[in-house]
């Protein structure tokens, strides 16, 4: 993450049809909070393991890296804006972003052409995914579910929880709709190429856009 060199004019430059996605480290070295707002610091000194703390430090410096670059403005003068569900925004500014960060990794989610929504979830051995499955999945998901091996029904639970998490937090109201009603495969998501034990994904409604660039910052 030192000295920010992903960040070049060329991989910054987004096209109408077009989404980008930055993968951040995040088990690095804390970033230097004073980027962050004052509600930001305060946000980061509430998580009570040190740990966690710098994880949320460098998400959203990194956040606003990676903004003020496509921006051309300062990091630090960015002023976010939420909604009601707490989905955060940059008023009259032409991005629609989103961040999600688990473990050890952060995806900030970037396009101009419509709402957008990122999930990353650490796939964790420690989860009863069978119990989870009846909140998480439809009845016809479940079907398919309960016919699978332990191995593939990890790996399906995570793909459409991540799924439905990128899409909830796109149209922005997260936790207020429940996961169990929707479909994965008729959500406009894709599923997002991450590093080994990890599942991602990204949602742009009413569809998806012609090209989504992956990169790591």
């Amino acid at each position: 993450m030192a000295g920010w060199t992903g960040l070049r004019s060329s991989t910054t430059e987004l096209g109408k049809d077009e989404a980008h996605v930055w993968i951040v480290r995040l088990d690095q070295s804390p970033q230097a909070a004073v980027l962050l707002s004052a509600d930001e610091r305060e946000r980061a000194d509430r998580f009570h393991f040190q740990r966690d703390k710098n994880c949320f430090i460098n998400s959203r410096v990194a956040l606003r890296h990676i903004l003020g670059h496509y921006l051309s403005k300062d990091p630090s003068t960015l002023e976010f804006a939420y909604n009601p569900y707490g989905k955060p925004h940059l008023p009259g500014a032409p991005l629609q972003f989103n961040l999600s960060h688990s473990g050890d990794l952060a995806l900030i989610a970037i396009t101009t052409a419509s709402a957008i929504g990122v999930d990353v979830e650490l796939i964790r051995d420690d989860l009863s995914i069978a119990a989870l499955a009846d909140a998480i999945l439809s009845n016809q998901e479940l079907t398919a579910f309960r016919e699978m091996s332990p191995a593939e029904q990890q790996s399906e639970f995570f793909r459409i929880w991540v799924i439905k998490e990128a899409y909830t937090k796109a149209i922005g109201k997260g936790l207020s709709i429940a996961p169990g009603s929707l479909e994965a495969q008729k959500l406009p998501a894709r599923i997002v190429d991450t590093p080994r034990g990890y599942s991602a994904a990204i949602a742009t409604p009413p569809k998806l856009p012609n090209t989504i660039r992956v990169m790591e910052l």
